[in-house]
């Protein structure tokens, strides 16, 4: 019997539905963070990926990286700022010559230097608007017309954020960027839709990226983050420290208690670029761990003369001056964790003891710090880091008791309060 006119195609096996096998991808912003993250699983679903940035020794590190993972997708980096016609030109050509064609695009590159309304210069305006939206709306063109051309669909991806949907203060410029790339996003998904091209955009919260994380740990911020680091946002910290730290805040402002990681973003990004997103379009999906409205944060104690939360029970501070002992067993290399709202980060510690006096060095995050004021008695060890962090320079005080070879304690600062558990290993 023949099939009717309005017959139910079989859907297709699962296993095809997540697979980007005989794709090819174009993704901007490709070197670091959210961009690298969706260039890694476009490559294990089977796509072939041109992907940019502006530093080619970045593109350069990602393929090596990615390349010794033994993915199967095919990798082609290229140097391109998409501010430039040119350089949009020269990514749709590579894509093209090197594969045949254009299925997916991607577009994650972006700048956000912050400041207020009053402060944005015609410069700072041009600059973003530039790479941030005219951008990747005329980088979509060009990959539609190819998409187009080619008769068998596609995807368009923008990356939005939560800055234009909160109306955030400081993020003017990079806000109404974003507000105009979702318009853009809206009109061409209808445009689109009789040649099968969706074009959606995916919209990320508060998110660590690796980059973020190191910059917290050694203060090397990216030039192009346009931290301005001055003495208000110093005391800010400061208050912020005493009304429980980041992670504190972090908690108000995330439902689900931490920020994003890059591959949040990626998983959604891969769920719309593959076939179980084919009917979906127009649409924004929100990859925020349910961050909408930075209103509920309750800052009301942060400020001149905020009192100190108390620490949880578990992590109450240790005085080492409750004893005259010293503890000179405490000696040796401990390997230890520290819990934080992102999971387990891997410390090294290295500690003497010189009567009641402690010192040596602690090893976070691939920096060596030195101990400073450091105490141990038969009550328990404290002592002090600093750490050269996003703003000057960040304190943290480390406590906590010896049971044999194990310690436990906790590592009070700006972030937050958290656990610590080691064992000797040397």
């Amino acid at each position: 019997m023949a099939a009717s006119l309005f017959s139910i195609p079989e859907p297709k096996p699962f296993d095809q539905l997540l697979s980007l096998k005989g794709k090819t991808a174009i993704v901007t912003g490709g070197g670091r963070g959210i961009g690298k993250q969706v260039v890694r699983r476009f490559a294990e679903a089977g796509a072939n990926v041109v992907f940019c940035a502006r530093h080619a020794d970045q593109l350069d590190a990602v393929k090596r990286e990615f390349e010794s993972l033994g993915l199967p997708g095919a990798l082609l980096p290229v140097t391109a700022d998409v501010s430039s016609s040119a350089d949009r030109l020269k990514l749709i050509d590579a894509a093209k010559a090197e594969f045949g064609g254009i299925d997916i695009l991607v577009n994650c590159a972006a700048i956000y230097p912050p400041g207020p309304a009053m402060g944005v210069t015609e410069k700072v305006w041009d600059d973003m608007h530039d790479i941030d939206t005219k951008g990747a709306f005329f980088l979509s063109q060009s990959a539609a017309a190819e998409m187009i051309s080619q008769g068998r669909g596609g995807r368009i991806i923008n990356f939005l954020s939560t800055a234009f949907m909160n109306a955030a203060p400081a993020f003017a410029a990079y806000a109404i960027a974003k507000a105009g790339l979702w318009e853009a996003t809206r009109v061409m998904s209808k445009e689109l839709a009789p040649h099968r091209i969706t074009v959606n955009a995916v919209t990320p919260g508060a998110t660590l990226t690796e980059e973020k994380a190191a910059a917290l740990a050694s203060g090397n911020i990216p030039d192009d983050l346009g931290v301005d680091v001055g003495e208000d946002l110093q005391e800010h910290l400061s208050h912020l420290a005493e009304s429980g730290g980041v992670a504190s805040m972090m908690k108000q402002m995330i439902p689900m208690g931490r920020p994003g990681l890059p591959d949040d973003l990626a998983k959604s990004v891969l769920f719309l670029a593959s076939d179980m997103g084919e009917y979906v379009t127009g649409q924004n999906i929100e990859t925020c761990g349910g961050q909408k409205d930075n209103s509920a944060i309750d800052l009301s104690g942060i400020g001149a003369g905020a009192q100190p939360q108390s620490a949880a029970p578990e992590q109450a501070a240790v005085d080492p001056s409750d004893s005259t002992e010293p503890d000179s067993g405490l000696d040796g290399m401990y390997t230890a964790t520290v819990n934080t709202p992102m999971g387990a980060q891997q410390i090294e510690i290295d500690l003497k003891t010189d009567g009641t006096a402690l010192s040596g060095t602690m090893v976070f995050m691939g920096k060596k710090l030195d101990i400073q004021e450091g105490v141990a008695t038969q009550a328990g060890f404290s002592y002090k880091i600093v750490v050269k962090a996003m703003l000057k320079k960040m304190e943290a005080k480390v406590h906590g008791t010896r049971e044999g070879d194990a310690i436990k304690g906790a590592v009070q600062s700006p972030m937050g309060t958290f656990d610590l558990e080691g064992k000797r290993v040397g």
